[in-house]
Parts: C-alpha cells; sequence; structure tokens
C-alpha cells in the first residue's frame, strides 16, 4: 500500500510574507494618494476662501467710496485717531438705518485700515443712538493701500492684498479697484 502525504491547510511562511508586503505596498499607495487630496482640497478651500474674503471687500470699499461725501485727512472712531494715508481710508458717508433708510443730516465716518487681526473696517455713527462698530474684512495677513488722485473728483485707488498658509506654499492673491467719489466734492 503507497503512502501519500497529506497536505495541511493553511499557508506556509513565505506566502504569508509575500502577502503582507504586497498588502502594505497597497497601503502606502492608497494612504499617500489620500494626503495628497486631502492636501489640494484644503488648499482650494483656502483658495476659495481667500478669493471671496478679498472680492467681499472690494465690493465693501468700493461701495462706500461711491457713496462718500468727503475724504478727510483724519479721523477718531472709538478714541483711536487715525491718519489718512497709504495703509489708511478715511470716508464720510450719508448715515442710514439698520433696514437701509436714509438719516437726513446725519454722517458716518468709515475707516479702512490694517491691524495685526487684518483689514478692517471701521464705522463711527454721527449723532443718535447707534454705536460705533468693527468689522474684520479679511483676515490677516492683510494689506491694503490706498491712494487718492485730486482731480474734479477724487478718485480713489484701493490694493487690496492677502495671504492664505497652506500645506505645499502660502497663497496670495491681491485685487485692487479704482472708484470716484461721486459725492465728494
Amino acid at each position: 500500500m503507497a503512502t501519500s502525504r497529506q497536505r495541511q491547510a493553511g499557508h506556509t511562511l513565505l506566502e504569508l510574507v509575500i502577502g503582507l508586503a504586497i498588502f502594505i505596498t497597497v497601503s502606502t499607495i492608497v494612504t499617500e494618494s489620500s494626503i495628497d487630496g486631502w492636501q489640494a482640497l484644503a488648499a482650494n478651500r483656502a483658495r476659495a476662501s481667500l478669493v471671496t474674503d478679498l472680492d467681499e471687500a472690494t465690493v465693501r470699499v468700493e461701495s462706500f467710496v461711491r457713496k462718500a461725501t468727503e475724504l478727510p485727512a483724519q479721523a477718531t472712531v472709538a478714541s483711536q485717531r487715525y491718519q489718512a494715508g497709504a495703509g489708511t481710508l478715511i470716508l464720510t458717508v450719508p448715515a442710514v438705518t439698520a433696514s437701509g433708510q436714509l438719516i437726513a443730516g446725519v454722517v458716518d465716518t468709515v475707516v479702512y485700515t490694517s491691524r495685526a487681526e487684518g483689514f478692517v473696517e471701521l464705522i463711527a455713527p454721527g449723532g443718535g443712538t447707534r454705536t460705533s462698530a468693527d468689522r474684520l474684512v479679511v483676515p490677516a495677513p492683510a494689506t491694503a493701500t490706498f491712494s487718492v488722485t485730486a482731480a474734479t473728483k477724487p478718485l480713489v485707488t484701493a490694493t487690496l492684498s492677502a495671504t492664505r498658509p497652506t500645506a505645499r506654499t502660502p497663497l496670495t492673491r491681491q485685487t485692487s479697484i479704482s472708484t470716484l467719489a461721486r459725492n465728494a466734492p
């Protein structure tokens, strides 16, 4: 009678090592792809945030410049004195209520400037019981440069710049507007 060797169920050590090596290789590739994908997603979100912040800031500045009745050289808002210059824009605009109704004979002072927290809008209401307001327009690091060219109507040029950190390289965007202060003398 011939004896045959029965093969035992299971895998040899060599088969297990090869399987483990394949599993580790595939896992590494998938993990690196996922990390790259998440970094790209984070960069896209940072870019979108940056574009949105600067676009909204540009629209706000342009809107107030168009409404400006005066471009004073200095102003005091919340006990802080501001001087108009390359980094600070001061406007006097007609006052409106929260619902957008014009308040006859009352003007607000609007100051745009760069501070440690970013590019800010400060509003000092004239008259009434309204309170001053600070609004962070673009988070830091953000800068603003303003120039006013006197002609028949003042031409205000605003250049806003901001940076957002990302995993790879910082994103920087700059936007500029030139708008006439139509109501200013």
